[in-house]
């Protein structure tokens, strides 16, 4: 249903002098009730300044979605500036660092300061072991504390007792490069060096790249992997822990400071810092484990399997008996906050009801005032008005949380272009009440107004037919309300996804899309319900397989993309970036290799392949037969033929037997010859590459097996029948003469990975390990080792 705020002015009798179509709209209210939203995110609009009798403000918004509740009392609880430098639990503590090895695979690394030694998280036996065999004598690891961070298969240790910042492999310790003082001014080719810098704080990135804070010079340094210094902020004072946001912006703790910088790279400028570690939980990614106040960890979760009970280890890696005790949150016994004032827009508007969200734990109290008048008025007019009337009272149960979610109570407040609200929450000092939401209906839109005038001849009889009527009211604006926002159940980016009410695999289901996409992230599902009818038209079409198929890969953007010729000559250097990555060819039709060398038209140096009768192995029954005549050409030696004794005889298939005559009868053997009775004979060499086709796609899509099955389904529904698809999965590898067809499969990767007993083949793109300078260890080497005396697999 709409929402008009007015209507229409009757139409007057047609004729020539009638104006009515242009004249303006009679004012009336409107049919729905309109509303005023106040939260987190749309902000509480709170009343500058505080009663006189308030000391301090002891009612704000705090947490992830900004609800109101009463602020912990000053020295409570967990707080940023933590000596572990975890910033209350929001990140690891600076001495350890989650390292990603693989798609599946992550190493939780631990440095022990006071025995010097490099620790791994074992999951199986859900204890720190040593890490790369390094003992505390290497060179590698610091000297005293250090902080550690991983990114993209690196380890960074930053120590500043000697001044430097050491780089390792993640996955096998060898050293990748060591940071010294970089150049005062970037870029790398450009500046001076600093005489001397002491890294103590270390923080990764969004995009990979490594924040480093320098004590010595208060300074930020983001470098790239490389080692190169990209940016340069100074002003910071002597850091001692950094923390990036998901959104790039940075947490810096300094020594002494009872409070933390919170600061925006991009801008370079200061933002409001926040007072509690609830304000940036959204900022973060969640941690998989449990970080204490004094540095250590409960790995509980990490272990294979979890363990019941609380696994906590200390900053050296030794497991404790029994968790540490955090501090624990303190807050005021009561708490008063005022609104600044909602203006209606009505002149004398009657003020509906008032919904909220709101959890309250036991023992605690929440209660709501309201205030109306026809004029705004002063703060100080405020605080002491008599005219406050209560709206509602919440009390919980007495044992746990009680939550409100979507209660409403109707307000009868006095009719009034403003209203104010005066929020009271009580506690028992060790909770506190919890407001989400509050949502104002306004104005009264009562069905009051289809009845006779008799039901509001006076105001008494008028409420309470509106109080009354408002039962039916409140349950069938939830049904029109439903109406109303339908259209976002058939929109894939809007509809509801999972549970009880997911309409996104109803969508899908309309147009066949069938179960499989559920393996899929949600925001790929959406995009490919969305785009996918655009491919029926060329469904069983090359061109429709390929739209799927990037559908199904998140490339939806190239859908309409059509490669055109390539040049012979390289492309030139100065085309931007952005425009140089193309999507990769995804299909290759078979008929495109064919290379028969048939006389008159084959090429000695075309990769031209030379036909013979065991390529499709056909069996011929029928002993001394003669060979079937090929349409359009005559048969040698048979009268009366169409083009005589001159014409030239067919080529068909020669068997040779054991004493050199042709026998056709031997080409029929059992356990050796193939029983085929489709397909024409003579058209073998054009119907082995006919009609099939491969379908190239990342080796991750085959790994996962929920991706691979979806994929399956997507092939078989989407590819004709008669079509035989072949899914070849591309890996990070290019072998000559054996894989390595560019633009299909030949993919040059990073790095090979090292290989491992009883996991990997040898031959198929894997190396043994690299020099003795990597990590110290024996490396297995061809040529300079031998197998069972000196040597390891790493």
């Amino acid at each position: 249903m709409t929402q008009p705020c007015t209507l229409p002015a009757a139409t007057a009798p047609a004729g020539p002098a009638s104006h009515a179509p242009y004249l303006p709209p009679v004012p009336r209210p409107p049919h729905d009730p309109l509303t005023l939203v106040l939260n987190g995110q749309l902000g509480w609009q709170a009343l500058p300044g505080k009663p006189p009798a308030v000391p301090a403000a002891t009612i704000g918004p705090l947490g992830q979605c900004g609800a109101l509740t009463l602020l912990p009392l000053p020295g409570s609880g967990r707080t940023l500036p933590e000596a572990s430098g975890s910033f209350g639990g929001l990140v690891l503590p600076r001495h350890m660092a989650l390292a990603t090895l693989g798609p599946c695979q992550q190493a939780l690394l631990l440095f022990d300061a006071t025995g010097r030694r490099l620790l791994r998280f074992d999951p199986c036996a859900c204890v720190f072991t040593d890490a790369f065999c390094l003992r505390p004598q290497d060179p590698r690891l610091p000297s005293g504390p250090a902080t550690l961070a991983a990114s993209c298969g690196r380890l960074y240790l930053a120590d500043p007792a000697t001044r430097r910042v050491v780089v390792l492999n993640a996955a096998t310790g060898a050293a990748r490069g060591v940071w010294r003082a970089p150049l005062a001014t970037p870029p790398c080719d450009a500046g001076s060096r600093l005489d001397d810098w002491q890294p103590a704080a270390l923080a990764v990135a969004p995009n990979g790249d490594i924040w480093v804070g320098d004590r010595m010079h208060g300074l930020l340094l983001r470098f790239a992997a490389s080692g190169c210094v990209l940016e340069r902020h100074d002003g910071f004072g002597a850091v001692a822990a950094l923390a990036a946001t998901c959104d790039g912006s940075l947490l810096v703790a300094t020594d002494g400071a009872e409070a933390v910088v919170f600061y925006d790279p991009a801008t370079r400028r200061r933002l409001d810092p926040p007072l509690r570690p609830a304000d940036l939980a959204g900022a973060f990614a969640p941690l998989p484990l449990t970080v204490h106040a004094d540095g250590s960890v409960d790995l509980s979760a990490l272990c294979s399997p979890p363990c019941a009970a609380p696994c906590v280890f200390d900053p050296s890696g030794t497991l404790l008996d029994a968790p540490p005790d955090d501090p624990p949150d303190a807050w005021p016994s009561t708490g008063t906050w005022h609104s600044q004032a909602l203006d209606s827009g009505i002149s004398e508007c009657m003020w509906d009801r008032i919904v909220l969200g709101a959890t309250l734990p036991a023992h605690t109290r929440l209660a709501i005032d309201v205030l109306t008048a026809e004029t705004a008025l002063q703060a100080s007019d405020l605080f002491e008005s008599g005219d406050w009337q209560p709206a509602l009272a919440l009390h919980p149960e007495p044992e746990g949380a009680t939550a409100f979610d979507g209660i409403d109570y109707m307000l009868r407040a006095r009719p009034g272009r403003f209203l104010w609200l005066r929020l009271r929450l009580d506690g028992n000092g060790a909770a506190t009440p919890s407001l989400a939401c509050v949502a104002i209906d306004f104005p009264r839109i009562s069905w009051r107004r289809y009845l006779p005038a008799i039901f509001g001849a006076e105001p008494v009889s008028a409420e309470f037919t509106d109080r009354w009527l408002a039962l039916f009211d409140r349950q069938f604006r939830d049904i029109e309300r439903q109406i109303d926002t339908q259209a976002r159940l058939f929109d894939p980016n809007s509809a509801p996804a999972g549970g009880r009410q997911d309409f996104l695999g109803f969508l899908a289901g309309w147009l066949g899309l069938g179960s499989g996409l559920s393996a899929l992230p949600l925001t790929r599902q959406r995009a490919f319900i969305k785009h996918a009818a655009r491919a029926f038209a060329w469904r069983g079409t090359p061109r429709g397989l390929t739209h799927t198929l990037y559908l199904f890969l998140g490339l939806q953007r190239w859908c309409g993309y059509s490669a055109g010729a390539a040049p012979c000559v390289p492309c030139a250097s100065d085309i931007p970036e952005r425009f140089r990555w193309r999507p990769p060819r995804l299909l290759l039709e078979h008929y495109i290799l064919r290379r028969w060398l048939f006389l008159g038209f084959g090429r000695l140096s075309d990769n031209a392949r030379l036909w013979g009768e065991r390529i499709v192995n056909r069996s011929r029954l029928g002993a001394g037969a003669p060979p079937a005549a090929m349409p359009g050409c005559p048969l040698p030696g048979r009268a009366g033929s169409e083009g005589g004794d001159d014409c030239e005889p067919c080529v068909g298939a020669v068997h040779a037997g054991r004493h050199g005559a042709a026998s056709p009868d031997e080409s029929a053997r059992l356990g050796v010859t193939q029983l085929k009775t489709a397909q024409d004979p003579w058209r073998d060499p054009f119907h082995v590459y006919a009609h099939k086709l491969s379908v190239f796609v990342p080796a991750a899509c085959v790994r996962d097996p929920a991706l691979a099955r979806a994929l399956a389904q997507l092939l078989k529904a989407e590819v004709p029948a008669h079509v035989q698809a072949t899914l070849v999965p591309v890996e990070p590898r290019f072998r000559i003469g054996v894989q390595a067809m560019l633009g299909l499969d030949a993919v040059i990767g990073y790095r090979a990975a090292p290989a491992a007993l009883d996991a990997m083949r040898l031959g198929r793109g894997t190396v043994l390990g690299g020099a003795d300078r990597d990590g110290g260890a024996r490396a297995l080497r061809v040529g300079t080792r031998r197998v069972g005396m000196d040597t390891t697999m790493q």
